[in-house]
């Protein structure tokens, strides 16, 4: 018998049907009551049962563990030297990479920027009403600068 939610109609032969509320009430009342699908030969085959395996997270070739966690010592120091630099404690998610970008992008003086940092161009910029790629190096960010400046001074 194929899965069909109930309560649904179980027949005898068509035109010959009466309600059942569950699986328990048809299999009671016998096995010459059927759905019509059953009857009429359309009955789709019963879906095979899918067993999926849990992937190796700790690799040691057995399904299951956990991967194995990053190295928190170095975390720990890059939370408090955020935490110091900015006041406020960082987001739990990022990881070491993040945080040391974070650290160390915007409020830095850059050599190639004349000691400006990326923040001080990025504002002159935006004043200067230019397009520009916040990801650019400072060195190509100060020329945008630049050239900008020049066009507006010429005009």
């Amino acid at each position: 018998m194929t899965y069909v939610p109930w309560p649904k109609m179980m027949y005898r032969a068509e035109g010959d049907y009466r309600p059942f509320a569950n699986a328990a009430e048809a299999a009671a009342a016998g096995p010459e009551w059927r759905t019509l699908d059953e009857i009429r030969g359309q009955v789709p085959p019963e879906p095979e049962a899918v067993r999926i395996s849990p992937p190796d997270l700790d690799g040691d070739g057995k399904p299951g563990g956990c991967a194995a966690p990053a190295d928190t010592a170095d975390l720990s120091d890059l939370r408090a030297a955020y935490k110091a630099k900015f006041g406020k404690r960082p987001f739990m998610g990022w990881d070491g990479p993040t945080l040391t970008a974070k650290l160390s992008d915007i409020d830095a003086p850059n050599e190639d920027a004349n000691g400006l940092t990326l923040r001080e161009i990025h504002a002159d910029l935006m004043a200067l009403n230019v397009e520009f790629d916040p990801a650019d190096s400072a060195a190509d960010l100060l020329v945008i600068r630049d050239v900008a400046r020049a066009e507006r001074d010429d005009a």
